[in-house]
């Protein structure tokens, strides 16, 4: 896979969990991968979908995640993972997303509901009733983008969660139905389609962010412009590919982006399309999972010759990028929080910290 393909969000994660949820592991679990879901879609590079039927149908089911409910789902889980109005944030940028329905130029549709069918069947079965018939509409909007009819949009993906008996690998899931009839806006491009429309298709789905990341190629998230959540999308793509190769994750720690640190890695072709971009999006990916490529050693003050300091209390560190050429360093900051801030791309012979 290249680029981000456009999600859809699957209406799991749009419902209100239920009071009675087996364990508030599970709902850990679910909390987690819903804030990494909404780290995706708050960046540039992913753009995502809703489904308006989906949001009618889960309000009809009474399981709408206003906030005050929520919230006391949370309280009531006792849940620690992430923050209470975190989580509330993440739900309502799902509920602010754009409507898939309007990049079809399509009200409502119709299905032969007695031939339709999904496998895995548990994506719709963990759904309440009238929030399953509104799932295959979503999954046949889905389909019929990724048949050419979604004006720009070439490749919908399903945003999802699994559940306890679903083993991560799954990629896809297949949907097989008939379209019996349309609802067109009166705009609509596409009016002209012949009913029925049959539909025997997979539809692509991931269960995680990282399940997504490790799909794409991390070059090809690299930005051109100064846009930070590009460039942690890209290391966070390499840090899901070591990952998935084998790289334990338990010393990983938290990162950002200093506001130097993108125009300095242009300049140094590090940039979009340079000769060095993956060798520092590698590097990165690796310190933040303990792992790096060449040692990291304190960064010293000319002046003093000591460990260069910042006003937070920041320490100074550099590594090696290339030992060749200009010799590149990759400059940064060690925090007192634990976290680290990457500063900077520098070569040897004029070494400074931003």
């Amino acid at each position: 896979m290249g680029n981000f393909p456009h999600l859809c969000i699957d209406p799991h994660l749009l419902s209100l969990p239920r009071m009675d949820a087996p364990s508030t592991e599970d709902v850990e679990d679910f909390v987690s991968i819903l804030v990494d879901w909404g780290r995706t879609i708050g960046g540039s590079c992913a753009k995502a979908f809703v489904s308006s039927t989906v949001i009618d149908a889960i309000n009809d089911d009474d399981a709408f995640p206003w906030r005050d409910k929520l919230i006391r789902f949370l309280k009531h889980h006792k849940v620690e993972s992430a923050d209470h109005e975190t989580v509330a944030s993440v739900v309502q940028a799902f509920l602010n997303c754009a409507f898939i329905e309007d990049s079809i130029g399509i009200k409502a549709l119709l299905l032969d509901d007695k031939i339709t069918e999904i496998t895995p069947t548990f994506l719709f079965e963990r759904l309440r009733p009238k929030t399953r018939d509104a799932f295959h509409d979503m999954l046949a909007m889905i389909v019929m983008v990724q048949h050419g009819y979604g004006q720009d949009v070439e490749q919908v993906v399903l945003a999802s969660i699994s559940d306890n008996n679903t083993a991560p690998e799954l990629q896809y899931l297949s949907f097989f139905t008939e379209i019996v009839d349309f609802e067109w806006e009166t705009n609509s491009d596409n009016r002209n389609i012949k009913r029925p429309y049959n539909i025997n298709d997979r539809v692509s789905v991931f269960f995680s962010r990282n399940g997504l990341l490790e799909s794409i190629e991390p070059l090809s998230l690299w930005p051109a412009k100064d846009d930070k959540s590009a460039a942690c999308n890209a290391i966070d793509c390499c840090i899901a590919r070591l990952v998935a190769a084998g790289t334990c994750q338990k010393n990983k720690i938290l990162y950002s982006i200093g506001t130097s640190f993108l125009q300095t890695a242009k300049i140094w072709e590090c940039g979009q399309g340079g000769h060095h971009t993956f060798t520092l999006i590698e590097s990165c990916a690796r310190i933040v999972l303990g792992i790096p490529k060449h040692q990291i050693k304190p960064f010293y003050d000319g002046a003093s010759g000591a460990q260069k300091v910042r006003n937070d209390g920041a320490l100074a560190c550099r590594t090696h990028l290339t030992k060749s050429g200009a010799a590149l360093r990759l400059m940064l900051w060690n925090l007192p929080d634990g976290t680290i801030e990457f500063a900077n791309v520098g070569a040897k012979n004029e070494l400074i910290i931003l």
